[in-house]
C-alpha cells in the first residue's frame, strides 16, 4: 500500500471538513489532511508539499478566483478541486479555464473520489510529459550542439554523433512510455475522454464511451456519423453546428440528449478545446462527453417545484433563522399589495396590524423553537392599510444533515370565509331561538299528548282488569260445571261459552298489550336463546289446531344463527300472532314456520321470521289495511272469519321496537307469506339446568354444605347491606360487613374469610380498587371475589374481570341467582342444618295503627313497587320490607340536589356514583321505576354525548318517584306523615 496523500482543504466550517475527511477515508482515500480558512494560513501552507487542493468555493475573507492563482504562483503543479454546495454552470466553466481541475458538488461526493484519483493520474502524466518533453529539448540540443561541433570538427566526431543518436532514441522512447500513461489514464476515466480531427472524425474515444452511449469506442471509429445519429433529433442541429466549428473556441458546456444503444435517454454534457502540435499546428479538439443525467433530473424537479409554489394560489414566504424574508411568491405579492423589492431583507412584522393577540406569536416561536410545525391565524394589513385574517403554517425546513436553515409559511387569506362565519352564526342564533320557541310549543303538545295516552292507557287497563276479574270467574266455574255435565247439550253449550270467553279473554290481553306499547311501557328483554327451539316451540303450540284440519307443519332456519339474544318471549307472540292466523284462514295443505339471516353488523344480526300459508290468500286492495290497529281484510258486515284486527298491528309494533319492520306477500287463492325482522345480538349456548332450573336446590345445598362459611359483604348502601345480610344469613352464613372499599381491604388483611361479595361502587376506595388492592396481599390470589353491580355496561363487566373480580351477582339481588353463585365459588364445608328462617331477627312494627297489606297495596299501586318480588327477596316479611323501603325514602330524599352540585364542581364520577347507588337500592327493593329513573340519570352523567339536555327533566322524574314512595308510606302513620 501506498504513502498517504497530503491533501489541503479550504475550509471554514470544521464540521463539513470532517464530514469531507470521513467520506474520503470510507472510499479508500488514505491521506493526511491539512486545513485553511484564511489567506494568511493558505500562504504558510503553501510552503509545505500538497498532493492536491480541496477549496470550497464561499470561504468568508477569502476568493476562491485568487486563492486559485495564489497557489498557481507559488505551487504551479499542485492541482486544485472545487467541492461546494451550490455554484453555477457558467461559474464553473470560468473556472475551469483559470485552470481548476474538476468540481463535485457536496450533496453528490459520491464522485470526489474518482475526481481525486482522476486528477492525480492527470498530474502524474502532465509531469512526466513535461519531464519527457525538458529531457526531449535537451537531447534535441545536446544533438544540434553536437551536430555544430561535428560540422566544426568536419565531421571527425562520428562517435559523439552516434552518442547523442543513442540518447535520442532513448528520449524517443520516454516520449512514448509517457503517451502509454496518458492513455492508460484515460482509458480508466469515469467520463468519455475523446479527441476529434480536424475532418470532425474521432480519432480517440475512452473505453468510457460503451457505459455512456452502450456502444463501444470502435463503433465510432468505425463509423464517423454514428454519433450524429444517436443524438436527439431535436438538439442534433446544435452538436453539427458545433462540429461545422470545429477549431472556435468553446463559450460554454454543450448539453444535449442521446439515445442509447438499448433505447433510453441520457444527457451529455460536452466540452472540449482546440489541441495544437508544438509547432501550433491545429490538430483538432480534445474534451470529455460526461453523463448529466442525474444532474437534469434534479433541475426539472426543482423547475416544477419552483413552478408550483410561485403559481400557488396560497401566499409563500421564506425566510431565515432571524426572520428575514428571502424569498415570496406572485400570490403573496397580489395579497399584500407590496413589491418584490419592498419585502426582501425584511421581517414579516410588516404586515402587522396590532390586532393579533401576543399569545399566538408566544405559540408560534415555542412550536418553532422546539422544530415543530405551527398553525394559526393571524390579523394582517396591506399595504394600503385595509386588514385581512389569514391562515398560516409554519414549518421549519431542514437540510440533510438535519439541522434547519429556514421556516416557511403557507398562508390563506380567509377573511371572507370568516365573514360568513360570523353571518351563519347570526342566523343559526336565530333559529336556535325559533327552534326554542317551537321546541317549547311541541313539548306543551307533547305533555298534552302523553297525559292523554296515559289517561288511555289507565282506562284500558282499567277497564281489562275489571273485565278480566269475571271472566276468571267465567272460565273457572265453566270447567266445575263441565264435570256436573249430565247431558251431551250442556256440554256442548258449556264448551261454546269457554270458547266465547277464551276468545273475549284474548281480545283484552290484545288491547292491554297495545295500550302499553303506546304508553311506552314495553320494555325488550335481553336474554340467550335457542333460534329453532323457538320455532319448534311455536309449531308445537299450532300443532293440535293444524293436525284437526290435516295442516302438515315445518320449521326451517335457513343459515340463522342458532344461539341469539334478544326479547324470545315477544318473538314467539309475534310468531304466534302469523301462526295463528295461518292456521285460520288456511283449508288445507301446509305451513311452515321458517327463520333466516338477512344482514350482519358489529356482531348483531337482522333476522327475518316468516310464517307461509296455502290459504285463501288477501286481495292486493286489502294489504296496506292489514296491520292497522282494529283493521281486518274483510270489513264487511258477513265476513266469515272473526277477530279485532289488533294481533298484526302489535307484531309492527313488537318488530319495529327490535329494530325491524313486519309485512306479507299474498297471492289470492294461492296463499300469504307474513313477516317481520329484528336485530338481534349474538347469543351464547343455554345449558338446560341454566334455563329451566329452580334455585330451591341451590338454597338447600348450601344450608346442607355450605353453612358456617364466613362472607365478607363490601356494601356502602345500608338498604343494600341489609337485604344482603338476610338473604346470607338466611342459609347460614357468618358475614362481615364494610362500608366502603378501604375497610374491606383492612378486613380481608386480618381475617380470613371464604368469600367476598364487592359493590362497584362505593366512596373512599370503589369496588375495583379495592379487589386489586386484596390481589396484592399474601395469600389471597385465590380468595373468590364477586362483584355486585347493577351496570349492564359491558366495558363495567370488562374492568371488574380485568380487576381480579371472578363472576357476578346482578342487582336487584335475586336469591335463587344470588345462591346458585355462592354454590358455584364456595368451597364444601361440614354440614350444618339452618332454619329457613336464618339468623336475622324479624323487625315488626308495634304500632297499633299500621295495617302492612295497605302499605304494601299502596306502593304496589302508586309507587310503581313490585310488592311480590321484594317480599320474597325477604322471605315474606312484609314489616321489614316497608322498614327498608322508609329508609330508602329518608336517607335518598336529596340525592338530586347532591348530585346537580358535584355537576358544578365537575365530579361527574361522584354524579354517576350518587345515581348507580340509588338505581342498585331501588331495584333490590322492587322499586322499579325509581330504579329505571335513576338508570336514565345515571346514563346521561356516564355518556352525555346521549342528550345532556335532558337530564334536568330526568332528574325531576327520580325525585317525584322519591316523593311518590314517601307518600305511599306516609299515609301509614304519622312517623312518616311529618316529612
Amino acid at each position: 500500500m501506498g504513502a498517504p496523500l497530503h491533501l489541503l482543504v479550504i475550509e471554514d466550517d470544521p464540521a463539513d471538513f470532517l464530514l469531507l475527511e470521513r467520506f474520503l477515508r470510507q472510499h479508500g482515500i488514505v491521506a493526511e489532511y491539512g486545513r485553511v480558512d484564511s489567506d494568511a494560513d493558505l500562504d504558510t501552507a503553501l510552503g509545505e508539499g500538497w498532493d492536491l487542493a480541496l477549496s470550497d468555493y464561499n470561504v468568508p475573507g477569502m476568493d476562491f478566483a485568487a486563492s486559485l492563482r495564489r497557489i498557481q504562483d507559488r505551487c504551479p503543479d499542485l492541482p486544485v478541486i472545487l467541492v461546494s454546495g451550490s455554484i453555477g454552470d457558467e461559474k464553473a466553466v470560468e473556472l475551469l479555464h483559470l485552470g481548476m481541475r474538476d468540481f463535485v458538488l457536496k450533496d453528490n461526493l459520491v464522485r470526489l473520489p474518482e475526481a481525486i484519483r482522476r486528477t492525480l493520474g492527470e498530474v502524474a502524466e502532465s509531469q512526466a510529459r513535461r519531464a519527457a518533453e525538458a529531457e526531449l529539448g535537451a537531447t534535441q540540443a545536446a544533438a544540434l550542439k553536437a551536430q555544430q561541433q561535428a560540422r566544426l570538427a568536419a565531421l571527425s566526431l562520428m562517435e559523439d554523433a552516434q552518442a547523442a543518436k543513442a540518447q535520442l532514441e532513448v528520449a524517443l522512447a520516454a516520449l512514448t512510455e509517457s503517451e502509454r500513461k496518458y492513455r492508460l489514464l484515460a482509458d480508466s476515466a469515469w467520463d468519455c475522454v475523446f479527441w476529434m480531427g480536424t475532418d470532425g472524425h474521432f480519432r480517440y474515444l475512452s473505453p468510457a464511451a460503451g457505459r455512456i452511449f452502450g456502444f463501444a469506442p470502435e463503433a465510432f471509429l468505425a463509423d464517423p456519423a454514428l454519433m450524429t445519429e444517436l443524438i436527439h433529433p431535436d438538439d442534433r442541429e446544435a452538436y453539427r453546428n458545433h462540429v461545422h466549428y470545429l477549431a472556435a473556441p468553446d463559450i460554454e458546456e454543450l448539453e444535449y440528449r442521446v439515445l442509447r444503444h438499448d433505447g433510453s435517454v441520457t444527457w451529455i454534457g460536452h466540452n472540449c478545446s482546440p489541441l495544437y502540435d508544438e509547432h501550433g499546428s491545429f490538430l483538432g479538439r480534445r474534451g470529455v462527453y460526461r453523463d448529466i443525467t442525474a444532474r437534469k433530473q434534479a433541475e426539472q424537479q426543482l423547475r416544477q417545484l419552483s413552478q408550483a409554489v410561485e403559481q400557488s394560489t396560497e401566499s409563500i414566504v421564506i425566510t431565515d433563522l432571524d426572520g428575514r424574508i428571502e424569498y415570496v411568491n406572485e400570490a403573496f405579492l397580489r395579497h399584500t399589495g407590496y413589491a418584490l423589492e419592498e419585502l426582501v431583507g425584511r421581517n414579516p412584522r410588516i404586515l402587522k396590524s396590532g390586532n393579533t393577540p401576543p399569545e399566538t406569536f408566544a405559540a408560534l416561536w415555542a412550536a418553532l423553537g422546539q422544530g415543530q410545525a405551527w398553525r394559526g391565524e393571524f390579523c394582517s394589513r396591506r399595504k394600503d392599510g385595509s386588514e385581512f385574517v389569514e391562515f398560516a403554517i409554519v414549518t421549519p425546513i431542514r437540510q440533510a444533515d438535519g439541522r434547519i436553515s429556514h421556516y416557511v409559511a403557507v398562508k390563506e387569506d380567509i377573511t371572507e370565509r370568516k365573514r360568513l362565519g360570523a353571518e351563519l352564526d347570526s342566523h343559526r342564533h336565530h333559529l336556535e331561538e325559533m327552534v326554542v320557541e317551537r321546541t317549547s310549543a311541541l313539548e306543551q303538545a307533547r305533555a298534552e299528548a302523553v297525559s292523554s295516552n296515559r289517561s288511555k292507557s289507565a282506562f284500558l287497563a282499567n277497564m281489562s282488569h275489571e273485565i278480566r276479574t269475571p271472566m276468571n270467574a267465567i272460565l273457572g266455574l265453566t270447567h266445575l260445571l263441565r264435570q256436573e255435565a249430565r247431558t251431551a247439550q250442556a256440554a256442548d253449550w258449556l264448551d261454546k261459552i269457554e270458547g266465547a270467553a277464551k276468545h273475549l279473554l284474548s281480545v283484552i290481553n290484545d288491547i292491554l298489550d297495545l295500550s302499553k306499547i303506546e304508553a311506552g311501557k314495553i320494555v325488550i328483554e335481553m336474554r340467550d336463546f335457542d333460534s329453532a327451539a323457538l320455532l319448534g316451540e311455536v309449531a308445537s303450540l299450532i300443532g293440535g289446531q293444524a293436525g284437526a284440519r290435516g295442516l302438515a307443519v315445518s320449521t326451517d332456519c335457513d343459515g340463522a344463527p342458532q344461539w341469539l339474544r334478544g326479547d324470545a318471549t315477544r318473538l314467539r307472540q309475534c310468531l304466534l300472532n302469523f301462526a295463528g292466523n295461518a292456521v285460520k284462514f288456511t283449508e288445507s295443505g301446509s305451513i311452515a314456520l321458517r327463520s333466516r339471516l338477512l344482514d350482519e353488523r358489529d356482531g348483531r344480526f337482522l333476522v327475518r321470521f316468516e310464517v307461509e300459508d296455502t290459504g285463501i290468500g288477501i286481495a292486493a286492495a286489502a294489504l296496506p289495511r292489514l296491520f292497522q290497529a282494529f283493521e281486518q281484510a274483510d270489513t264487511s258486515t258477513t265476513r266469515r272469519y272473526g277477530g279485532t284486527g289488533l294481533g298484526l298491528a302489535i307484531t309492527r309494533r313488537f318488530a319495529r321496537l327490535m329494530g325491524g319492520e313486519a309485512g306479507v306477500e299474498s297471492t289470492p287463492g294461492r296463499g300469504s307469506c307474513f313477516w317481520f325482522t329484528a336485530w338481534l345480538d349474538n347469543g351464547q349456548p343455554v345449558a338446560p339446568a341454566a334455563r329451566g332450573a329452580s334455585g330451591a336446590g341451590a338454597e338447600a345445598e348450601l344450608r346442607e354444605r355450605r353453612a358456617g362459611a364466613r362472607l365478607l359483604l363490601a356494601e356502602d348502601n345500608p338498604i343494600n347491606r341489609e337485604v344482603a345480610i338476610e338473604l346470607l344469613r338466611n342459609v347460614g352464613m357468618e358475614v362481615d360487613t364494610a362500608e366502603n372499599g378501604s375497610i374491606a381491604v383492612a378486613k380481608a388483611r386480618v381475617n380470613r374469610y371464604h368469600l367476598v361479595l364487592m359493590d362497584v361502587q362505593m366512596p373512599e376506595m370503589d369496588g375495583l380498587e379495592a379487589t386489586r388492592a386484596i390481589r396484592a396481599l399474601p395469600d389471597r390470589r385465590e380468595l373468590p371475589i364477586l362483584a355486585m353491580t347493577a351496570n349492564a355496561f359491558d366495558e363495567d363487566r370488562q374492568a371488574c374481570i380485568d380487576a381480579g373480580m371472578n363472576d357476578f351477582v346482578a342487582k336487584p339481588v335475586d336469591p335463587d341467582a344470588l345462591y346458585a353463585t355462592l354454590l358455584k365459588w364456595l368451597p364444601a364445608l361440614a354440614a350444618t342444618k339452618v332454619g329457613a328462617g336464618g339468623t336475622a331477627a324479624a323487625h315488626a312494627d308495634d304500632r297499633p295503627d299500621l295495617d302492612p297489606g295497605r302499605i304494601l297495596a299502596r306502593l304496589a299501586q302508586d309507587a310503581g313497587v313490585d310488592v311480590e318480588f321484594a317480599l320474597r327477596l325477604l322471605r315474606g316479611r312484609q314489616e321489614r320490607l316497608i322498614e327498608l323501603l322508609r329508609e330508602l325514602a329518608r336517607s335518598h330524599h336529596g340525592d338530586m340536589l347532591a348530585l346537580e352540585s358535584c355537576l358544578r364542581q365537575g365530579a361527574s364520577e361522584d354524579a354517576r356514583r350518587i345515581a348507580h347507588t340509588l338505581k342498585g337500592a331501588a331495584a333490590t327493593l322492587g322499586a322499579g321505576e325509581l330504579a329505571a329513573a335513576a338508570a336514565a340519570v345515571e346514563q346521561l352523567v356516564h355518556n352525555p354525548a346521549d342528550g345532556l339536555a335532558d337530564l334536568p327533566a330526568r332528574m325531576r322524574c327520580v325525585t317525584e318517584q322519591l316523593d311518590q314512595l314517601a307518600a305511599a308510606l306516609g299515609e301509614a302513620g304519622p312517623d312518616s306523615q311529618s316529612r
